[in-house]
């Protein structure tokens, strides 16, 4: 496997591994605004989390459907930036399924157990489930000596599989 290809796959699992970003989308005054967000990823990499109909996400993603994400971690100095497309789920079966994914996800950790705040809600009725499609991301690792850092699209994603 090349060193290219290795940190893809890195790239990945890192994502997958994952369920806490920073979701950035932009206000209609083009101000950025940032959530702490849980999330989830299907099978086709795809980043998936669930909120409020009424959050100032939905609102600025039903105006401008372009987003920022990243997720990161410090012990081991890793991070994913990813710029991508999102969308409302429509469809009932797939909303279902990514519901009871996220939900196990959020919930893994009983120290948060009120955290997100929409997990203290007992049916997901006034909540939309989003994706977003990757179009760029960017992988780094800062633990060594050197940094190693790596971009690529959904594609190169896809292309691991």
């Amino acid at each position: 496997m090349s060193d290219a290809t290795q940190l893809l796959s890195k790239a990945a699992k890192f994502l997958t591994d994952n369920r806490l970003a920073v979701l950035s989308t932009v206000h209609e005054s083009c101000a950025p605004q940032s959530a702490f967000i849980y999330y989830v990823v299907d099978k086709d990499y795809s980043i998936c989390f669930a909120t409020p109909r009424e959050s100032r996400k939905i609102k600025n993603i039903l105006k401008n459907n372009r987003v920022a994400l990243v997720v990161a971690q410090e012990i081991e100095p890793y991070e994913l930036q990813v710029e991508g497309v999102a969308e409302i789920i429509t469809d009932f079966k797939t909303k279902s399924t990514i519901w009871n994914k996220y939900s196990y996800v959020a919930n893994k950790n009983p120290a948060s157990l009120n955290f997100p705040p929409l997990m203290q809600l007992e049916t997901n009725e006034g909540l939309e489930v989003m994706k977003i499609k990757i179009q760029w991301f960017r992988y780094s690792e800062f633990s060594g000596h050197e940094p190693y850092i790596t971009e690529g699209a959904l594609e190169d994603l896809k292309k691991l599989d």
